[in-house]
Formats: C-alpha cells, structure tokens, sequence
C-alpha cells in the first residue's frame, strides 16, 4: 500500500462527499442510487473511515486550522504527495 496515495484518496473521498461540511447528507443522497455490492462495502468504508476522518478534519478546523501537533507530519506528507511523477535534480523538484 502507498501510504501518500492513500492519504490523498481518503481526502478526495471526504472532500468529494463534503463530509465535513454537511456529514452524511451528500453521501446518503449518492448511494441511494448504488446497487450491489458495492453500496454495503461503500457504507462500511464511510462509517469506518470517511467519519473519523472528517470529525479529525473539523476538530483541526475549530483549532484555527492548527495540525493539533502534526504540522512537520502533515508537511512531510503533502511534500511526499506532490513529488509524484516529479524528480528531484539538486534539491529542486522538477517535471511533471
């Protein structure tokens, strides 16, 4: 597993569902259209995972958008994101 592609998967996820801003309203609304098997595991992952990470993102948000002692973590990782498909010639990341 690649932990920076998972990280920006799960940010795309909450962001693209508005978990922080509305909870669970956009997300109910979408799956009431999914069939199959893909609507229970779609379920679980938002209960398990979308919620947890939008209550963290909230919490970060009433801080006054502090990282709550994660600022050098969460650097690192947007750094480590934004590297993909770059490469790094004397200390400058290049390329596309």
């Amino acid at each position: 597993m690649i932990i920076p592609v998972k990280l920006s998967a799960e940010q795309a996820f909450i962001a693209l569902f508005q978990v922080v801003a509305q909870g669970d309203a956009v997300f109910d609304k979408y799956i009431a259209g999914v069939e199959g098997p893909q609507k229970r595991s779609m379920g679980d992952y938002f209960k398990r995972v979308a919620v947890k990470l939008a209550a963290a993102e909230k919490e970060r948000n009433e801080a006054g958008g502090a990282g709550l002692g994660l600022n050098s973590d969460e650097e690192e990782d947007v750094r480590e994101i934004m590297c993909v498909g770059k490469v790094e010639v004397g200390g400058v990341w290049e390329g596309e």
